[in-house]
């Protein structure tokens, strides 16, 4: 909705930070490409796509997993959006796997949120949103991702700090004490 309503949408996953108040370049990019996201960097596809999705993903969006082997995931922690025909359907196609479980979230991935990385068969774990991104980025532009992304472009402006706490309102860091 926001997309549409607006033209420019940049998710950020909770564990990102803005670090830069320069966003200007970053914008730019994305208002002459479209996109802007990142693509885990990964030398030995430890992080490939078809071992962090589930199969069955694979399956109900009628994509062959051979065809993914070569790429890394792409990184759910942010992803700028300027409208267009193929970002709005990348957008698009995202929301509804969303809303649907068998795409997002097939039978037993539950127990596949924890990975593995030493184990090398496809569909090892689940990355949820995550996997099914990195589905669509590699599908509608896998040759960006082959020449080169732009994650040295969105690590000047952000920065992702997993498993931090940060109590914006200092006095009420303990939902008991507001709730007093």
């Amino acid at each position: 909705m926001s997309l549409m309503e607006y033209g420019f949408v940049w998710w950020m996953d909770t564990s990102v930070r803005v670090t830069e108040p320069k966003l200007e370049p970053v914008l730019r990019i994305a208002e002459s490409e479209g996109i802007v996201f990142s693509v885990n960097s990964d030398p030995k596809n430890i992080l490939g796509i078809t071992k962090q999705t589930d199969l069955q993903t694979f399956d109900y969006l009628h994509e062959d997993p051979c065809l993914y082997r070569d790429y890394s995931e792409s990184s759910a922690t942010t992803l700028i959006v300027k409208s267009n025909p193929v970002t709005y359907a990348l957008v698009k196609a995202w929301a509804i796997c969303a809303l649907n479980k068998d795409c997002i979230s097939p039978p037993g991935t539950k127990y596949k949120k924890v990975c593995n990385l030493t184990e090398q068969t496809d569909g090892r774990c689940h990355r949820f949103d995550q996997s099914v991104l990195s589905i669509l980025t590699s599908r509608l532009f896998h040759e960006r991702i082959r020449s080169g992304t732009h994650k040295n472009v969105l690590n000047t402006v952000i920065e992702v700090l997993r498993g931090q706490v940060t109590h914006y309102f200092e006095r009420c860091y303990l939902i008991l004490k507001c709730l007093a």
